[in-house]
């Protein structure tokens, strides 16, 4: 009795095997690393939770999707200072890696008052309260949603998908 992958001519069956180590190999690495993609959304939640862990202020979230090419999300909050600015970012930049996800990069650290961690699908704006209101970033993307989190004692209560608020 013969399987139907036997059946198969000898170059077909190359390729399915050459086509199944790829996938088995791809598979082995993002479980050995830990690595689980998640989509853009739940990583916007994700770090705009770890930034109200660490006490931002002004927390928001803006839907770019289907507006731009350069993000799905942006997530901006601010802190009282430069020393905040930076935990903030730090925090979120943890709270995403121990989820498997690493920025590509990430700007400002050294001076703080703005701190951009770019995850490609989402980017996280940390502010000083002040550089905020200088650069007003939100008033560049007055036609994109805002997803405006619920601040209850330093814990955020986000539905799965949150009403959205057009432009302010």
């Amino acid at each position: 009795m013969h399987s139907a992958f036997a059946l198969l001519p000898r170059t077909e069956r190359h390729d399915f095997l050459m086509f199944s180590w790829f996938i088995f190999v791809i598979i082995a690495k993002i479980l050995k690393g830990k690595v689980i993609p998640i989509e853009s959304y739940s990583k916007a939640i994700e770090a705009a939770n770890a930034a109200l862990n660490k006490k931002a202020i002004d927390t928001l979230i803006l839907d770019l999707k289907g507006l731009t090419v350069i993000a799905d999300y942006f997530v901006v909050c601010s802190g009282e200072s430069t020393t905040q600015v930076k935990a903030i970012a730090d925090n979120v930049e943890q709270e995403l890696k121990s989820a498997g996800v690493r920025p590509t990069t990430i700007e400002g650290g050294n001076y703080a008052n703005w701190i951009l961690l770019d995850y490609g699908d989402v980017i996280v704006h940390v502010f000083e309260k002040e550089t905020r209101a200088y650069y007003e970033l939100e008033k560049f993307w007055l036609d994109a949603p805002r997803i405006k989190p619920v601040e209850d004692v330093g814990t955020m209560k986000i539905p799965p998908r949150p009403p959205l608020l057009k432009g302010g």
